[in-house]
């Protein structure tokens, strides 16, 4: 639940922060690193998110999930984030809309594949996304 989340820490999570810092941290905690070809998936994803948003906005989002994700690796606060994040898109930014949520599991899948691997590890984190959501039966 967000009341897991340090919410007082100054971070600005919009709804482009929550969605970037999400997917940052997915392929974090599942490569342990950000290859090229998932950042272009994900710049890609984010952009279909909010195609109002300019290339500029978009990677100032990326950059800045990307410096809090490296934060809370430090202070192992990473998972408990990412569970917290779950929660509060499916609340206050999907507000159950399951088609909206799905899509949101679909990306996890692109980044997942666009290193040409689909690990074990990616597809239980995006079923600890898909739990939060309500959606147990996505098949990944």
């Amino acid at each position: 639940m967000m009341s897991e989340m340090n919410l007082e820490d100054g971070k600005n999570w919009s709804f482009l922060t929550c969605i970037a810092y999400s997917y940052i941290a997915f392929t974090g905690l599942t490569h342990g690193d950000l290859k090229e070809e998932e950042l272009q998936v994900i710049l890609s994803c984010l952009k279909e998110w909010s195609p109002a948003a300019t290339d500029d906005e978009i990677m100032e989002a990326c950059t800045i999930a990307h410096s809090w994700f490296i934060e809370d690796m430090e202070e192992n606060a990473v998972s408990t984030n990412v569970t917290a994040l779950a929660h509060k898109l499916n609340v206050d930014e999907f507000e159950g809309n399951e088609r909206t949520k799905k899509s949101f599991l679909d990306d996890l899948v692109r980044i997942s594949i666009a290193d040409s691997n689909f690990e074990d590890n990616e597809k239980a984190l995006i079923m600890v996304f898909a739990d939060v959501f309500g959606l147990s039966e996505y098949h990944v």
